[in-house]
């Protein structure tokens, strides 16, 4: 992996900007999707095995802390890939300056923020998820639109923006002050006035979203950065992705720490060919869930100030399992994908160990998801939970393909009061991972916790569990702690086998 310096911490929209990325499903202007036929063939999965040499880290010696629980195996002997370390740079710089006084970039520094909420993630205008335009600079508005003969995309959007039963995004209506801003920037021509990048504008880079995601990636906290990427086989280049196929490649890669031992505090994604790319997985030893990538899940919560992810170490300590769809591909494509992770070393590793459950909704592969004809039908799975601790749950991460419609998280406590966690209309564009209502949900044996994953299917076939984008999921991939305390009636715990 390559060495990189400072420069990593950029800018809040640029990462929002690689956040959509395609299934490569019939999908059209982000979410107005046509479900394609289900294919029971779920990819064979491919072992990668790429060599290496690792990079060890150059940060100063520290005091030692007491290490982190850590039960990852010993390391494995087959040939690996390493990832690279990044400089931990400092915060992302913000501007405070007044905004412009012209009236026409005034109108649209005001509605960019919406824009790139609710819109650019995949209108991008490199066809992302099927998206028939871009919708990422003012001039973008005034050109013919690709899907109603007459009009212009301004006139389209605002069609949509205002269309209720077929609304754009697809999750629901704008809120009314968001819409309004629209609303009022296309009245007026969506002028892009004399600075259209708003460098002027003020900025809050860690404000929440309206969808309750904030991007919890602070450099300063972190002692070191390090890197892992998609790997080509037997070299350091870019995974090969040849066209025409759905597959799982599994990429065995080398702590890039090496043998010393620390703690995750923060994972970015990085997306790199995302007209490929359909998910990944960073696991550890028995393929034990540390974090992951789906199409919409770039910015996520912070973890708590005394919490941090014990790290597996030495050779052969992850897998990184990737799945690509290029069905739709005419030809080869280099993909670089993968993951950044902020680490404390030392003295500075926190005392409560997080890790991710998993369990919460497995159903098996070949159970029925989403019936034909169905229309908003829940699935439902069901924990029974079983603590040997207090357990402090933090996000919900709920993950299905294209036909889920919402997604319902809820625990009922052993003294009946019910908590709703998470209750969200879904996209498979537009996935997140949330903070839960508090900054957390305590759970203790007794406690019931359902996740309801809602699915609309318009074919004549049943869609069946799977692996490929023409199947179906239903799970919820939660952050608690402390880290193997949580099960569902003895069974799986977090950090447990992943379900993919």
């Amino acid at each position: 992996m390559i060495k990189q310096n400072r420069a990593f911490a950029l800018a809040r929209d640029s990462w929002l900007r690689l956040v959509c990325s395609a299934a490569l499903v019939a999908v059209t202007a982000c979410g107005t999707e046509t479900p394609q036929t289900p294919d029971d063939n779920d990819g064979d999965e491919q072992s990668e095995e790429v060599v290496k040499p690792g990079l060890k880290s150059d940060a100063g010696t520290k005091p030692t802390a007491p290490e982190p629980e850590d039960d990852e195996s010993e390391a494995n002997e087959a040939p690996s890939t390493t990832g690279g370390k990044k400089d931990a740079g400092g915060p992302v710089a913000t501007n405070d300056a007044a905004a412009p006084a012209s009236p026409g970039t005034a109108a649209y520094c005001a509605v960019k923020p919406v824009l790139e909420q609710y819109c650019t993630a995949c209108h991008d205008g490199e066809g992302t998820s099927g998206s028939p335009m871009g919708l990422t600079k003012p001039e973008d508005f005034s050109v013919p639109s690709p899907k109603t003969k007459g009009k212009s995309v301004a006139e389209t959007v605002s069609a949509r923006t205002h269309d209720a039963k077929n609304p754009m995004p697809p999750k629901g209506l704008l809120k009314e002050a968001d819409l309004a801003k629209l609303d009022a920037w296309i009245a007026a021509g969506a002028p892009a006035g004399d600075d259209p990048t708003c460098a002027g504008a003020p900025t809050d880079p860690a404000k929440p979203g309206a969808d309750g995601k904030i991007d919890g990636w602070n450099p300063e906290e972190c002692d070191e950065i390090y890197e892992i990427r998609s790997h080509a086989t037997g070299g350091t280049g870019p995974y090969n992705v040849p066209p025409g196929q759905e597959i799982h490649p599994q990429i065995p890669i080398d702590a890039p720490w090496g043998d010393e031992t620390v703690q995750a505090i923060g994972f970015r994604p990085y997306t790199d060919k995302k007209e490929v790319l359909h998910h990944w997985i960073l696991n550890g030893a028995g393929r034990a869930f540390l974090a992951g990538w789906a199409p919409g899940d770039d910015a996520r919560p912070p973890f708590p100030k005394d919490v941090g992810m014990a790290m597996p170490k030495g050779k052969g300590a992850f897998t990184l399992d990737m799945h690509y769809n290029s069905l739709e591909q005419k030809g080869s494509v280099m993909d670089n994908s993968g993951v950044d992770i902020c680490v404390l070393k030392g003295a500075n590793m926190r005392p409560k160990i997080a890790a991710v459950m998993t369990g919460f909704a497995s159903i098996g592969r070949g159970g029925v998801l989403a019936p034909a004809g169905a229309k908003d039908a829940p699935i439902t799975g069901t924990c029974q939970v079983t603590a040997r601790e207090t357990v402090h749950l933090l996000t919900a991460a709920p993950h299905a393909h294209t036909y889920a419609t919402r997604m319902k998280f809820t625990v009922t406590k052993k003294d009946g009061k019910e908590i709703v966690m998470h209750d969200q209309p879904f996209g498979f564009g537009e996935q997140g991972t949330y903070p839960l209502e508090g900054g957390e949900v305590l759970l203790e044996t007794g406690d019931v916790v359902k996740t309801n994953c809602y699915y609309t299917n318009t074919t004549n076939r049943n869609i069946t569990f799977g692996e490929s984008t023409t199947n179906e999921m239903c799970f919820n991939f939660a952050l608690y702690y402390p880290k193997g305390a949580l099960s569902c009636g003895g069974g799986l715990g977090g950090g447990g086998v992943s379900p993919f």
